[in-house]
């Protein structure tokens, strides 16, 4: 199997489309929920999921630790069909963080940006706090059973070293967790020109709203 293969699911391939989109999973998602897509958009958008290590066919490798790790790796071997015609991105949750970080590193290294950035279910990159309130909830039901050897005080920098350090080879969903909380946004570059091409917007809404099943709507 070819890095390509490994790294991206692509259900319908259309060799002749406009447009690629590809799109990046929640914590601890794979890609089949999102490749399904290729059949709600017409021939122009040719829709590729993003499979990270620890899950599906690439079960057998080790979580990626960090926001950079998986970046690195997205960024390079999508390079070749990133440079062959215009892409956008769509990223949920955690997808959100990966998706916005892969363009802003696909702008700063290579002056490549994506036709748009759809985004959804998590808060901007520059806020500090990152772990969502069901996801304290849980932590907080750890703590009363004792798993968890420190109150949740509010310090997250803390707790998602804790949770780096103590479960990132037990859960991919944790894993994905930690690499969120540890991402910081340090530089000034904007993945997206001001007044770039939205012709994707509606068909995204449409099947975000059809298939997300209580996710929020994509915005750009």
């Amino acid at each position: 199997m070819s890095r390509m293969d490994k790294l991206v699911n692509c259900f319908y391939k259309r060799p002749n489309a406009v447009t690629r989109l590809f799109c990046f999973p929640w914590a601890g998602g794979g890609s089949l929920f999102y490749a399904q897509w290729g059949r709600l958009l017409d021939e122009s958008i040719e829709v590729c999921s993003i499979r990270l290590p620890g899950r599906e066919s690439r079960h057998s490798e080790p979580f990626s630790p960090s926001m950079d790790q998986i970046v690195d790796e997205v960024a390079a071997i999508l390079l070749p069909q990133l440079q062959e015609k215009s892409f956008a991105f769509f990223g949920h949750s955690f997808g959100s963080f990966t998706s916005f970080a892969t363009a802003v590193r696909l702008k700063e290294k290579y002056g490549l940006e994506p036709v748009h950035l759809f985004v959804s279910g998590a808060a901007a990159p520059h806020v500090s706090l990152r772990v969502h309130s069901h996801t304290v909830d849980l932590l907080q039901k750890f703590l009363q059973l004792k798993i968890l050897p420190m109150p949740l005080t509010g310090d997250v920098s803390a707790l998602c070293a804790w949770i780096s350090a103590s479960y990132v080879q037990m859960d991919e969903t944790v894993a994905d967790i930690s690499a969120a909380c540890e991402y910081t946004l340090c530089t000034g570059v904007k993945p997206l020109t001001p007044g770039k091409s939205q012709t994707l917007n509606n068909q995204i809404q449409y099947i975000t709203v059809s298939l997300s099943k209580g996710c929020h709507t994509a915005v750009s």
